[in-house]
């Protein structure tokens, strides 16, 4: 929702309701190999499991997250399906929205089946005498996503520890996988694999390296899997052992503790090069937000009212009518209009439609970024960044031709040193502005892993209406002693590591939701700790004498000296 000069809210597009909104299905091997070691290798994939939903409820609470157990001996789905399902799965949660019940309820089932009843899961989830067809857990899969709501990305986690399934027909279950696969890809689905190892390393190549097209190399390959290379180019993700099921289960955690969420994309633009013997030159480019601020959410207003039972709440729905001022008499948004007032209330009144607004914010532009020129970076300056900047990466599926297109326009203001001056409008109903784009280099480390992805910055630029003029200062003169004392407390307290935001979270929002899942889960309440809290001890012990005599250089100095108040007032402060 943008708002505008006036404060009102800008509607959606339908496609904006859905974009940010993950779907995904977590399928669980519940085999004999996942039961070995007291069930520990389920247990652990149903605790990831149980982190993901609690996570979702504080960082992404409107993503929809299913879970089944395949390679069971029964067979329960609750959704249903035109063509049916194919057997020995069992469908745990429909794909809906994370809610506290559910994640509450599994996390009672492992805690039953770690403690209290140890037969749990064999007795409610009994392994599958023979291994379940891998082409029939997939078509599920694919079947359970695809009739679920519009989302910006749907996933399948796919968990097991079993690398080879099909020792003696293998050829044939892989190439009906492939097929299943493909079909994954042409839906817009993609497979996260999180394969475990239990006793031994987990050998991709030995099942099921043709069908995701990751092998133990860490390298794709684009002749047998040409598919999951483009998916993996579309979302920008690392090809490197991007199976292993122990880091990602780590990062799975640390989405529980609401310090990362998923970069969803934002929009889904066209990227106008300019005008050729046949038209516009277009490309297509998705936009992703790298910084947002992050906030509390509202608090739902319910009651009880007419209710016997207190704790039986409603949700409180507002309800908006406009009114005559003079008569109270209800309107309907056709007999409302839009005035502008030249010359204070008793100026001219200019009544203008809202069709008449929306052509002055959108001034001729459509959504899109239209390119107008190019410019050395130098001469950007940094005051006039005023929002947050956004990042830009190519997509060839609605426009072939895209990220080639892309690649050689970046690589070549890299070179040159320059960035593109153009103009940006999200959607419709909204009014565009100015915005660099800058080009950014991959950077890898000595390992050759990514760590800073190729593409480019999209930074906002401001009008001349919002440039405010800078307050005139005085210029101070310091002593070459308190120059020198200052450059050596920097060089005693200077960090050898770039700050990097990740390690700090948020400790009132943590605090604020360690809360609320406390009393949903019924555990003890949080403690809070502060973890921006300067260390004092530290800055005492390496600083210490430095600060000390930095400030010994301003005693009787004439800069501690302050004249307080106006002309009237000739009352000097010695600081």
């Amino acid at each position: 929702m943008d708002r505008d000069a006036h404060g009102e809210s800008e509607p959606t597009v339908p496609w904006e309701r859905h974009a940010n909104r993950d779907i995904m299905l977590v399928a669980i091997d519940a085999g004999p190999t996942m039961r070995v070691n007291g069930n520990a290798p389920l247990l652990e994939a149903l605790h990831a499991t149980a982190t993901l939903l609690e996570g979702k409820l504080v960082s992404s609470p409107y993503d929809h997250v299913g879970i089944v157990l395949w390679n069971t001996a029964s067979s329960r789905m609750l959704s249903e399906s035109k063509n049916g399902f194919q057997p020995h799965m069992v469908e745990y949660r429909q794909i809906k929205q994370v809610d506290v019940p559910d994640t509450y309820m599994l996390q009672e089932l492992i805690r039953r089946a770690e403690s209290s009843d140890p037969e749990v899961l064999e007795r409610d989830y009994p392994a599958a005498k023979a291994q379940t067809s891998i082409e029939h857990v997939l078509s599920n899969a694919l079947q359970l996503l695809t009739s679920a709501a519009r989302a910006g990305s749907r996933r399948v986690f796919y968990m097991t520890n079993q690398d080879d399934p099909f020792p003696r027909a293998k050829e044939r279950e892989q190439r009906a996988c492939i097929a299943v696969v493909k079909d994954f890809f042409r839906r817009g689905v993609d497979i996260e694999p999180f394969f475990m190892s239990t006793g031994h390393a987990f050998a991709i190549n030995a099942f099921y390296a043709d069908i995701i097209g990751e092998y133990d190399d860490g390298i794709a390959d684009e002749t047998t899997a040409p598919w999951r290379l483009r998916v993996m180019q579309d979302q920008n993700m690392s090809k490197r052992r991007a199976w292993d099921a122990e880091p990602k289960f780590a990062e799975l955690a640390q989405h529980g503790e609401g310090r990362a969420g998923l970069k969803n994309s934002i929009f889904d633009l066209n990227f106008d090069l300019g005008e050729v013997d046949d038209g516009h030159w277009v490309i297509t480019v998705k936009g992703y937000a790298l910084v947002a601020d992050r906030g509390r959410d509202i608090p739902v207003r319910v009651s009880s009212f007419g209710r016997e039972d207190p704790l039986d709440l409603d949700e409180i729905i507002a309800h908006q009518e406009l009114f005559d001022d003079m008569t109270g008499q209800t309107l309907s948004k056709d007999e409302v209009q839009h005035l502008f007032l030249l010359g204070g209330t008793n100026g001219v009144s200019i009544p203008i439609t809202e069709d008449e607004l929306r052509d002055i914010k959108e001034s001729g532009h459509v959504p899109g970024i239209a390119l107008i020129g190019f410019d050395d970076v130098s001469r950007l300056r940094l005051v006039d960044n005023i929002k947050h900047a956004c990042f830009l990466y190519p997509s060839d599926l609605r426009q072939a031709g895209s990220k080639c297109a892309f690649a050689a326009l970046q690589r070549s203001m890299l070179a040159k040193d320059k960035y593109a001056l153009c103009t940006f409008m999200p959607r419709k109903g909204v009014t565009p502005y100015y915005v660099a784009v800058i080009p950014q280099a991959e950077e890898l480390d000595h390992e050759g892993n990514q760590l800073v992805p190729p593409g480019m910055n999209m930074i906002p630029l401001p009008y001349a209406d919002d440039v405010r003029v800078k307050p005139v200062c005085e210029k101070v003169e310091p002593s070459s002693a308190q120059v020198e004392a200052a450059e050596a407390l920097i060089r005693s307290y200077t960090r050898k590591e770039p700050f990097n935001p990740d390690v700090y979270t948020n400790p009132v929002m943590r605090y604020h939701y360690d809360a609320l899942k406390a009393v949903a889960f019924e555990r003890p309440a949080p403690t809070y700790t502060d973890t921006i809290v300067p260390d004092y001890a530290t800055i005492a012990e390496r600083s210490g004498l430095q600060i000390a005599s930095w400030k010994s250089t301003f005693e009787g100095s004439h800069h501690t000296h302050i004249q307080v108040g106006g002309p009237k007032s000739e009352r000097i402060v010695t600081r």
